[in-house]
């Protein structure tokens, strides 16, 4: 009787998780389409560098995507950068079950992607502390945990970006 009941568990965790990607599939279908992919440098996190945090949003031009503030300009993704976050972003391989409960301080977007297509503006807000990432359009928001390689490798070119966000001077 329990191998029944872990199977049922199973398969309804597998075809929620199934309709929750669905739900997002128009977004992910959006960024294959686009050539230009701009990048947003996140500010310093809300509860583990809350003095700096305070600091840069004074002297800082920032702009808020959802609820999390942003340096501004934008960066215009590097061309050979921009298939790797378009695969990256649209591959369902890259998408996990939103798991709670990490002890990461709280979600804070490390960076923001944002594109455009058909007139509408489309972002993924990228958390590396807590390997978790929210897609964004409109009103509508879909947040996953990260999966796949491919997510490990995001990093490294989003790295490329930095140039605003002091170092934490611990």
């Amino acid at each position: 009787m329990k191998f029944i009941i872990v199977i049922i568990c199973l398969f309804t965790t597998s075809c929620d998780f199934s309709s929750r990607i669905s739900s997002s599939n128009d977004i992910r279908n959006s960024i294959r389409q686009v050539n230009s992919i701009f990048i947003y440098e996140g500010l310093p996190h809300q509860n583990q560098e809350g003095s700096l945090l305070k600091e840069e949003l004074k002297r800082n031009k920032t702009v808020k995507i959802g609820e999390y503030p942003f340096y501004t300009p934008k960066s215009l993704a590097y061309k050979e950068d921009t298939g790797i976050i378009r695969n990256a972003l649209s591959s369902t391989k890259s998408f996990a079950v939103y798991t709670r409960g990490k002890r990461c301080g709280g979600f804070h977007p490390d960076y923001a992607i944002e594109w455009h297509s058909h007139n509408k503006t489309y972002q993924a807000l990228l958390c590396y502390g807590c390997h978790e990432f929210i897609l964004i359009e409109g009103t509508s928001s879909y947040k996953y945990d990260m999966a796949g390689k491919i997510f490990s490798d995001l990093p490294t070119i989003l790295k490329k970006y930095d140039s605003k966000r002091p170092k934490n001077p611990k």
